[in-house]
């Protein structure tokens, strides 16, 4: 494995345990400033900016395939709706041959974590 991975591998352990100690106020406060651009606590701002890399990495390796916008502030969303996640599973299950959603391509519905969860969206998990 090459030495950098690792180490990017390894901070991402660091701190999923460290977002495991947090409570979800802390955690949607977090996602919330860097969606909107707030400035964070200094003790969240070092999370942040590695986010920031591996979420510019990935939109560079996107763009070799596909001409996407920049999104600044962008923080990804990941939804869970009972109804509509049982028509999802279902739309999924029909398509032959199988093949992945591209999901990560579509248009941004909501702007923000917290406007999905005011129209009843609940995100998949609260840990950034």
């Amino acid at each position: 494995m090459e030495q950098s991975q690792f180490r990017a591998e390894q901070a991402s352990k660091d701190i999923k345990n460290m977002w495991d100690k947090q409570n979800d106020q802390s955690r949607f406060d977090f996602m919330h400033k860097i969606e909107t651009g707030e400035t964070l606590p200094e003790k969240f701002q070092p999370i942040a900016d590695f986010y920031r890399q591996r979420l510019d990495d990935a939109h560079k390796q996107i763009m070799r395939y596909k001409d996407i916008p920049f999104l600044e502030n962008f923080f990804p969303h990941f939804w869970e709706k009972p109804e509509d996640m049982q028509k999802f599973m279902a739309s999924v299950a029909s398509k032959r041959p199988f093949e992945g959603s591209k999901s990560f391509l579509k248009q941004r519905v909501f702007s923000t974590i917290q406007e999905g969860m005011e129209l009843g969206y609940k995100p998949v998990s609260t840990n950034p």
